[in-house]
């Protein structure tokens, strides 16, 4: 691997300058004060533009920068220019300006070489698809303070073994993390109230999954596909589980459901070919159709005594040799 040779540019030149740089591997800290968006955008299009110029950008110098990317409209902020880096395929490395507050829609979406990403102490919230299909990405700290991860803020990121959530996080977008193939373990913090539809599903890697006390809601295929995941507590006050949010888990082989859990979705534990036993809480009121279809393994399940009434290993599909006991419910 080449070493790197380092440059120094003022933003209202950078652009042309990266722009006129040969073939080769460069250190690049931009200085100044952003006073036009345009500018930046001029060392977004260079990058995009590159000609096998391997990049490794320092933008902790720069002042007046507080948005990166896209609004949901498709524009940026000043409705003139993207000032995303979407395609820069040669960026291999960024850190971002202490002011920067925002990362808007697409802002690195399909870097595919971006290995190494700092995010800075004043960043509240990233957008939709800001970091997606980024392949090499290894690891990522996102600082407290940011509050929202949008929807596929970083699906397809496949080299990703490991992220730290902030405390001050309070929603998780649909996919924001999909098909994040290599990440091994993850801890939802405090305060996060609800994981929406396919928010980590095809998590393969997933061995050690963490759920906050304050969580109500796991949506449809939340977590569906995270073929690794071996055991799993789903914490007091969660009221519902969606359809698919476990499906296809198909290492897991032991379950503690919540005690205040009153639905469970349509094939929410289907193909859970490891799950042997299992006890719904006496509070659950709706188990939807097939929602432990293809438990293979299981042996034991034991059911609020309400469900009595039901044929219910025809409308959940479990095998006729399953023992099924009903605690002393009404």
């Amino acid at each position: 691997m080449r070493i790197p040779i380092s440059f120094s540019f003022p933003i209202d030149t950078a652009g042309i300058a990266i722009h006129s740089l040969p073939a080769g591997t460069y250190n690049i800290t931009i200085t100044g004060v952003v006073t036009r968006y345009h500018k930046m955008a001029e060392v977004a299009g260079a990058l995009k533009n590159n000609h096998n110029k391997y990049i490794n950008l320092d933008l902790s110098q720069l002042e007046g920068l507080q948005f990166i990317g896209m609004w949901e409209t498709g524009e940026a902020r000043d409705n003139s220019e993207n000032i995303g880096f979407r395609g820069a395929v040669h960026l291999v490395s960024i850190i971002l300006p202490d002011n920067l507050e925002f990362i808007g829609n697409h802002a690195f979406d399909s870097c595919y070489a971006l290995e190494k990403v700092q995010l800075p102490e004043s960043l509240r919230s990233i957008g939709s698809g800001a970091f997606g299909n980024c392949a090499s990405l290894r690891e990522l700290a996102i600082p407290e303070g940011v509050e929202s991860i949008g929807d596929y803020a970083f699906p397809g990121c496949s080299a990703l073994e490991k992220v730290q959530l902030p405390k001050s996080l309070h929603s998780i977008g649909s996919w924001a993390f999909g098909n994040c193939a290599s990440l091994r373990e993850l801890a939802i913090p405090e305060g996060v109230e609800s994981i929406g539809d396919y928010t980590f599903p095809g998590c393969y890697s997933l061995e050690r999954l963490q759920l906050p006390e304050s969580l109500r809601f796991i949506g449809s295929q939340a977590f569906c596909n995270c073929a690794s995941l071996r055991e799993l507590t789903i914490p007091e006050g969660v009221e519902s589980i969606g359809d698919n949010a476990f499906s296809d888990c198909s290492a897991l082989e032991r379950l503690q459901l919540s005690g205040s859990l009153l639905s469970i979705g349509s094939w929410a534990f289907g193909n859970c070919s490891s799950l042997r036993e299992l006890a719904i809480p006496e509070g659950v009121e709706l188990i939807d159709d097939y929602a432990f279809s293809g438990c293979s393994a299981l042996e034991k399940l034991q059911l609020p005594g309400h469900f009595k009434q039901y044929d219910i290993q025809s409308r959940l599909d479990i095998p006729n040799r399953v023992e099924i006991t009903y605690s002393d419910g009404l």
